[in-house]
């Protein structure tokens, strides 16, 4: 490139072609809109790298991204042949355009035992976003991949129509569901945040404020608070959105940060001599949290944060996930009993609420829906919600009396957590039996223990006799390209060598089972992945098998950072980009570290 840029003499056409890459790369890479091209400021930059640069037109580009894409395609297959299994992602997204997109990842083990991710698709989907569409695309997805004899398991989230597209989609292929573990965790923190009608009050409150903090005037009180505290970083509110995961821990943790800027603003904004700010102080004030309420978010943001945490280690990419659920979540349940026996003292009431609550599922389907975007009117007293299909009003002038609601809200994390986790899969307890940290399976019923080991040895079972199917046709091969006479030869020389040493010893092949649940359980720094690649001599079947499932990801989040991407691509001055033209960006951006093509 120093090259290109010192010369004076006119480019050639390679390196012509290489100049364009690189702005195609710039382009991709930055999500900048195709129309820079035409920004004379931008012109005049490449021009003055280079005197004699012709910079590409829109067409020269939107060409030089269908070959790239095309060639894409073509070097993710050839990865693909190499690889035995594959798992994917997929969810749905809508754009700014109001387009529905469906996005799928491949995720696996390579042959050095590294995760790898590549974005297969980002694909329109016209309404009806049936299961039945959704079965037919995804089959669709899968034989223009030609994989369909790799993919094994599909993770999503718990939307009915994907349930039943993945449902459907078995009847063709031999392919299972894993349920977004990130997404059970949200249905749970839903339910709770939902079972009582004083906990919406409160969260109802608290998005008031938050509210009324998002006008730039307010901010600017804000701000000024907190340089006049000497606060060492200055922080904005973060609005509670219900689709964003963790959403309300995010939004009360920063909340509680700013308390004292909160608390000291009413008084100050009353105490200015300007009316306007006098004005603000009153409003302030009446809408202010009280300090049972505060109390109240400290003590759902501490039982919050254990949440918050499992879900951001689930939702990794570079390292194994599927064999943490089952340990994370059983160490879950035990935070919340332990926290639930904190509060036993207090009354036990409103268990009859909760058991109806928690045998009710269409309270998941209401989950926080029914708060709706507060009114410009941010001091509004009367908020009208949806709850079940019926609308009515809510007042919410009054401070909540939380007396009895954290432990209202524990029993109904624990009924939920109970519901959606009573039984383990049987991938999750195998992934969790060959992560040799978690071999032992410590926090497991006796029954699950047992249930795991049949499991692996029914596993280990259908691939030693796959494994002895292909050996017996490889042999067959070889053999028939083999003279008859050099195999005669040889059937004598291992005759005579077998009297003299005798006949080689057969090893006990259920013994690779039996090695591996003999040794002790490593240490929680071990990396499976790596443990796994230097015993792969030792077992060479069990170690297949732990690729395989070490490589199915345990949530959806990696469909979650496409549309993040997707986002950032379909912006308001790139809203009309055809969607065709967007998966080509999407592709080429994602799979940048598995390809060699700009």
């Amino acid at each position: 490139m120093r090259d290109f840029v010192v010369q004076s003499k006119p480019l050639t056409k390679d390196q012509l072609i290489f100049l364009y890459k690189k702005v195609l790369k710039f382009i991709i890479e930055d999500s900048q809109p195709f129309y820079i091209l035409e920004s004379n400021s931008f012109k005049e930059l490449l021009l003055s790298l280079h005197p004699f640069f012709e910079l590409p037109t829109e067409e020269a580009l939107d060409k030089l991204l269908d070959n790239s894409f095309e060639t894409g395609q073509i070097q993710l297959r050839n990865i693909f042949e190499n690889v035995n299994k594959v798992s994917l992602t997929t969810d749905f997204w809508t754009s700014r355009g109001q387009h529905g997109y469906i996005g799928v990842t491949a995720h696996w083990i390579s042959d050095d035992y590294k995760p790898k991710e590549a974005f297969l698709t980002l694909q329109h989907v016209h309404y009806p976003h049936t299961s039945e569409v959704i079965k037919d695309k995804l089959e669709e997805i899968i034989i223009n991949w030609n994989i369909s004899n790799k993919v094994t398991f599909i993770t999503t989230d718990n939307a009915a129509s994907m349930v039943k597209s993945i449902r459907l989609l078995k009847d063709d292929f031999d392919i299972e569901r894993i349920s977004c573990a990130a997404h059970t965790l949200q249905l749970v923190i839903g339910k709770a945040l939902t079972c009582d009608i004083n906990i919406q009050i409160f969260i109802l409150r608290v998005k008031r404020i938050v509210h009324y903090f998002s006008s730039p005037k307010q901010l600017e009180h804000l701000v000024s608070a907190q340089e006049q505290l000497n606060y060492s970083k200055i922080y904005k509110t973060v609005k509670d959105t219900p689709t964003r995961w963790n959403s309300s821990f995010y939004s009360w943790k920063r909340l509680l940060l700013l308390k004292g800027a909160l608390i000291y603003l009413p008084n100050k904004l009353k105490a200015d001599h300007i009316k306007e700010n006098t004005k603000d102080g009153k409003r302030l004030e009446r809408i202010m949290l009280n300090e049972e309420e505060w109390k109240f978010m400290e003590d759902l943001v501490i039982i919050l944060k254990e949440f918050e945490e499992i879900t951001r280690v689930l939702g990794g990419s570079k390292y194994v996930t599927l064999s943490l659920i089952y340990p994370l979540i059983l160490k879950l349940k035990d935070f919340i009993r332990r926290t639930l026996e904190t509060y036993q003292n207090n009354e036990n009431e409103n268990n009859q609420i909760i058991e109806i609550l928690l045998n009710d599922d269409n309270v998941q389907n209401e989950i926080l829906e029914e708060f709706e975007e507060i009114p410009d009117d941010e001091i509004a007293d009367t908020i009208e919600i949806n709850e079940k299909g019926t609308k009515h009003k809510l007042n919410i002038s009054r401070p909540v009396k939380t007396k009895g609601l954290v432990l209202l809200f524990l029993k109904a994390l624990e009924g939920s957590l109970n519901k959606y986790w009573t039984l383990s899969s049987g991938v999750g307890l195998l992934a969790t039996l060959l992560d040799p940290r978690s071999k032992k399976l410590i926090r497991f019923s006796t029954t699950e223990q047992q249930e795991a080991t049949i499991l692996l040895i029914k596993k280990y079972e259908t691939h030693m006799l796959e494994n002895k199917v292909n050996n017996t046709e490889n042999d067959e091969n070889e053999g028939n390209e083999e003279d008859e006479g050099d195999a005669d030869d040889f059937n004598l020389e291992k005759s005579l060598m077998d009297s003299i040493f005798g006949e080689e010893e057969n090893c006990d092949e259920e013994n690779e089972v039996d090695e591996y649940l003999k040794l002790k359980q490593a240490k929680n720094t071990i990396n499976p992945l790596f443990w796994w690649q230097s015993n792969e001599t030792k077992f060479p079947i069990l170690s297949k098998l732990a690729k395989e499932l070490f490589g199915i990801s345990a949530t959806s989040v990696p469909s979650e950072r496409l549309f993040s991407d997707v986002g950032n691509v379909i912006t308001n001055k790139r809203s009309s980009l055809k969607p065709e033209k967007v998966e080509k960006l999407i592709f080429l951006k994602r799979n940048a570290y598995l390809l060699d093509i700009l």
